[in-house]
């Protein structure tokens, strides 16, 4: 009798240690599929950010400065994003019927934003899946600060001729309430208050390499921690 009820207590403790070490198994499986999934997507908001700023680049070698952040109408008031003006830049072909004399959100223009197919927004978009809307929020944003290449108050490039390298030109957020064609940018302040909230926002600068990172906090200051390899 004895000689069973041992017995039975090995088997009872085999049985928790293999549900123990199943368990263990499907956490840290879990764990790394996230990891992956997250490493994916912040690579393919890297590689879009990439893509704008050589639009940037080339839209200043053509014009000689980068676009301003917005187009404006007789009476000031925004119409256009930058994102807008770079469009010839991306070959985004579905979207160079805009009419800039008009507003964004026209009804002619409407029409032409609600008619791009889905995988066309896909890198406005943050991680790599195809849009499940459209158009989407976009992801990309102008940083307005101290850093950034754009003048916040008057909406224009701080530099006429050439771009400081060192300057912050793109923000890329988790997510946003702005249209890629909408004017609307992301200030330091907003900034701030995303990474306190725990989000992660990454930047790319104008120029040079290992120039992408993670926007962070530290000692209370704004700092935008370069991440040579954020591709490993």
């Amino acid at each position: 009798m004895a000689k069973t009820e041992k017995s039975s207590k090995t088997r009872w403790i085999v049985a928790v240690v293999i549900i123990v070490v199943v368990g263990s198994l499907l956490v840290a499986f879990v764990i790394a599929a996230r990891q992956a999934r997250h490493a994916a997507q912040r690579l393919c908001a890297y590689g879009h950010m990439c893509q704008m700023r050589l639009a940037l680049h080339n839209y200043a070698h053509k014009y000689g400065t980068l676009p301003p952040l917005y187009l404006q109408d007789e009476q000031g008031k925004p119409i256009h994003s930058w994102r807008a003006l770079v469009i010839p830049f991306v070959e985004f072909e579905s979207l160079e019927q805009l009419n800039l004399s008009e507003p964004w959100d026209s009804e002619y223009n409407r029409k032409i934003i609600e008619n791009v197919p889905l995988n066309d927004w896909g890198w406005f978009a943050r991680g790599s899946r195809v849009p499940n809307r459209s158009p989407v929020y976009t992801h990309i944003m102008a940083l307005l600060g101290a850093d950034s290449a754009w003048d916040a108050k008057t909406g224009l490039p701080k530099e006429t001729n050439e771009i400081a390298p060192d300057s912050i030109l793109l923000i890329s957020v988790p997510e946003s309430t702005i249209e890629p064609m909408q004017p609307g940018d992301i200030t330091e302040g907003e900034v701030r208050k995303m990474v306190e909230d725990g989000k992660e926002i990454l930047f790319i600068r104008a120029g040079g390499r290992d120039t992408y990172g993670v926007v962070m906090i530290e000692d209370g200051k704004l700092v935008f921690r370069n991440w040579p390899k954020v591709h490993d």
